[in-house]
C-alpha cells in the first residue's frame, strides 16, 4: 500500500536476471542504508505477497480501496468511491481495467507500462539485482542536504526520482512523469509491519491542490494466502442497453456542424437534448448545469483534461441514455461545463457520447448521409471495399498509426469530437522542427473544448497518410501548448473530423479495428477560413471572438467583439453560424460586405476573401 498513482497504475514486470547501476560507491552505501531502513535484506526477501486496504480522498469523493500483489504472478488493486468504481488487474502477461460501468478493456501501451513499473517498485524490484532490469543512478542532493536524489528507470519504463532522507534513509517522496505533467507522491507515517516499514499515509499532487489524492493505510498483511485467481481477466458486468425494435441495429440521424457529430438524445425521459459522439471523450458526459435542473445529483471534484487545459469534472449516475431506438440502463456519467463550448458551433451542447457509448457497439458514421448506424458487435459482418486499420485503445481513447510527409510514422489519436482535420501535439511539433519546415503558418485558435482554446500555430503540411490512404496537403494545427492534451508526449497529434468526413468510418472497438471507405469528399480541397473571422453565436448574435492577423477582416478592421449584422446586405439572423462559415469560405477572391456593429456603432466592412495559408 505504498504507492498510488492515477488511474490507480500498476503492475507487474517479467523477472529478467541482470540489472545495470550506474553509480559509485557513495550510491551503493546508501542503498544499503535504504535497505537496512526498509526492514533489511533477509526481510524484504522473504516478502512474496502483501494485501492492503487505505482509505482513499480526492475532491470531496471518500472512497476505499484494497490492493493484493503476489511475486512472480500480479497485482489487483479495487477503488470503491459507491458512484465510482474501478478495478486494475496484472497478471504476468496482461492487464486490465474493469470500468465504473463493468466493461472490461485490456490495458496496452504506455497504460501497460505504467502498470508494470508500479509492481516493480511494488516489490522493491529496484534493491534486487537478480529481479528485474533497470538503470539507477544519483542525482546528488536536494533541499539544502536534507535529501539523497536516486533516479531509477526500468527497462521500458520511465524515471522516478527517490527523495532519500539522509537522516532516516527511508524515502519521504518520489517523483515521475505521467504525460505532460509530473506527479508527487509525499509519504509519511511509516509503521513496523511484520519488521517492514510501510508508510501509512500519503498525498498524491501535480501541483494543483484541489485534485490531490490523499491515501490512509488502515491495514497491511505481508505474506497472506492469496489465490492466482485474483490476478485473473475480470468479468464484465451484465448486458447494460436494449435495442427498442428488437433488432441488432439501429440507425440514427445526426447534424454535422463544424465536423461536430450532433444527435439527439434523452435522458431519464428527459426533454430531447443535444449531443456530440466523440470519440476524443474518455467517458459519457453531462452538462452541469443541466444535470442540476433535471434533478441529477453531483459528487465529487476530480479534474479533466481538454484542449485547453483542465477542468472540475463530477460524477453521477442516470437510469437511462436514449439515442434513437437504442436505450442504455443504469450509466456512470461524467458531468462538466459544456454549455460555454456550444457558440462556438451555434448550438447547445448538453452532453458527450464518448467511450462509455462507442465501446458497446460497433458504430458507423456516414459523414455524406448525416446516419449512424450502431450495431450488436457479435451480429456485425462487413463485406464492403473499405480498407481495416488497426487500433489500440489507451486512455479510452483510439489511437492509430499514421505517416506525416510519407516519412514520420507515429501514433494519433482519432478524434471526432475535433472540428480540425489534423493537429500536431507539442512535443512532436517542437522535437522534429516542424515550425521551420513549415514557415508558412497563422496564429490562431485550436480547438475549443474543456479548459478552454488550445494555442496554435495553423499551416499545411504536405500528406496524412493512413493505410493506403494518402490526404494531400490538409490543413494542421501546430501546437505550442505547455498544458492540456496537446502537450501529451503520448501520441503524435489528433486526427479530427476535418480529415474523418472524407470517409464513411466504422469504429469497431471490440475487434480493435476501424474501417474506412472512401466517399466523394475524398479528392475535395482542406479549406482554412478565408476571411479570417473566428465567429461564434451567442443569444441569437453572430459575434466575433477573434480576428486572425494580416487576415482580409484585419485589413477591414473588424474587431474581436464586433456584431455581425448582415452578409451582402442580407440580415445575419437569416443564417446559421454554419452558413455564415459557409458563405465566408467561398473560392479566393470573393467579395463579401458586412454590416457590423461595433462598440455601439453600425458600419460597413468589405473583404476580398483569400488562402491564408
Amino acid at each position: 500500500m505504498k504507492r498510488y498513482i492515477v488511474v490507480l497504475g500498476i503492475g507487474i514486470l517479467g523477472l529478467l536476471i541482470w540489472i545495470n547501476y550506474s553509480f559509485g560507491s557513495n550510491l551503493d552505501e546508501i542503498l544499503k542504508k535504504h535497505t537496512e531502513a526498509l526492514g533489511g535484506k533477509e526481510n524484504l526477501m522473504k516478502v512474496k505477497t502483501q494485501y492492503g486496504e487505505a482509505k482513499l480522498k480526492v475532491g470531496g469523493l471518500e472512497g476505499k480501496s484494497r490492493i493484493w500483489w503476489k511475486e512472480s504472478v500480479g497485482m489487483r488493486q479495487e477503488a470503491d468511491f459507491s458512484i465510482f468504481k474501478q478495478l486494475m488487474v496484472c497478471d504476468a502477461q496482461n492487464c486490465w481495467m474493469k470500468d465504473q460501468n463493468e466493461k472490461v478493456r485490456e490495458l496496452v501501451g504506455y497504460e501497460k507500462e505504467k502498470m508494470y513499473q508500479e509492481l516493480y517498485f511494488e516489490t522493491y524490484t529496484y534493491l534486487f539485482p537478480e529481479r528485474g532490469k533497470g538503470v539507477i543512478k544519483l542525482n546528488g542532493e536536494a533541499e539544502n542536504g536534507k535529501y539523497y536524489v536516486v533516479e531509477i528507470t526500468p527497462e521500458d519504463g520511465e524515471p522516478r526520482k527517490l527523495f532519500i532522507n539522509r537522516s532516516t534513509y527511508l524515502i519521504d517522496k518520489y517523483e515521475e512523469p505521467m504525460d505532460e505533467e509530473t506527479v508527487t507522491v509525499f509519504l509519511s507515517d511509516y509503521r513496523a509491519i511484520d519488521g517492514i516499514m510501510i508508510p501509512f499515509q500519503a498525498r498524491q499532487t501535480t501541483g494543483k491542490p484541489q485534485y490531490d489524492i490523499f491515501i490512509e493505510t488502515e491495514q497491511v498483511l505481508i505474506n497472506p494466502p492469496l489465490s492466482d485467481t485474483l490476478f485473473s481477466k475480470p468479468s464484465e458486468g451484465g448486458k447494460d442497453y436494449r435495442f427498442n425494435a428488437n433488432a441488432a441495429y439501429t440507425k440514427i440521424p445526426f447534424e454535422l456542424i463544424s465536423n461536430h457529430i450532433y444527435l439527439r438524445v434523452k435522458v431519464n425521459d428527459s426533454p430531447s437534448l443535444s449531443f456530440i459522439l466523440d470519440t476524443g471523450a474518455g467517458a459519457n458526459c453531462l452538462d452541469l448545469d443541466l444535470a442540476q435542473k433535471l434533478g441529477i445529483q453531483t459528487t465529487g471534484k476530480v479534474e479533466a483534461k481538454g484542449v485547453g487545459g483542465s477542468a472540475d469534472a463530477s460524477f453521477l449516475q442516470v437510469d437511462s441514455i436514449q439515442v434513437g431506438d437504442l436505450t442504455l440502463l443504469d450509466q456512470k456519467m461524467a458531468s462538466i461545463q459544456l454549455s460555454s463550448l456550444g457558440k462556438f458551433d451555434g448550438m447547445e451542447i448538453d452532453g458527450i457520447l464518448g467511450y462509455d457509448f462507442l465501446n458497446r457497439f460497433v458504430v458507423g458514421i456516414d459523414y455524406e448521409k448525416h446516419v449512424l448506424t450502431i450495431w450488436e458487435p457479435d451480429s456485425f459482418t462487413y463485406a464492403g471495399t473499405g480498407e481495416r486499420i488497426p487500433i489500440t485503445i489507451e486512455g479510452n481513447t483510439p489511437q492509430l498509426t499514421a505517416k506525416i510527409d510519407g516519412e514520420y510514422e507515429a501514433a494519433f489519436r482519432i478524434d471526432t469530437g475535433s472540428r480540425s482535420s489534423l493537429d500536431l501535439h507539442a512535443p512532436f511539433v517542437r522535437e522534429h522542427d516542424i515550425l521551420k519546415t513549415y514557415p508558412k503558418y497563422i496564429e490562431a485558435p485550436g480547438g475549443f473544448g474543456v479548459g478552454g482554446s488550445s494555442k496554435v500555430a495553423i499551416g499545411r503540411i504536405k500528406s496524412l497518410q493512413i493505410g493506403k490512404s494518402v490526404i494531400s496537403s490538409p490543413v494542421c494545427g501546430f501546437s505550442l501548448a505547455d498544458e492540456g492534451a496537446f502537450a501529451t508526449t503520448k501520441s503524435a497529434g489528433n486526427i479530427g473530423g476535418g480529415i474523418l468526413k472524407r470517409f464513411v468510418v466504422i469504429f469497431d472497438y471490440s475487434h480493435n479495428q476501424m474501417i474506412l471507405e472512401k466517399n466523394s469528399s475524398f479528392v475535395l480541397p482542406d479549406i482554412y477560413n478565408l476571411s479570417g473571422l473566428v465567429l461564434t453565436e451567442e443569444e441569437g448574435m453572430i459575434k466575433v471572438y477573434e480576428v486572425v492577423k494580416n487576415s482580409p477582416a484585419e485589413k477591414a478592421k473588424i474587431k474581436a467583439g464586433d456584431q455581425i449584422l448582415s452578409i451582402n446586405d442580407i440580415p445575419a439572423s437569416n443564417y446559421s453560424l454554419q452558413q455564415v462559415r459557409d458563405t465566408l469560405n467561398q473560392k479566393s477572391g470573393t467579395k463579401i460586405t458586412l454590416v457590423i456593429k461595433s462598440m455601439g456603432k453600425t458600419k460597413r466592412a468589405k473583404m476580398i476573401l483569400k488562402e491564408l495559408i
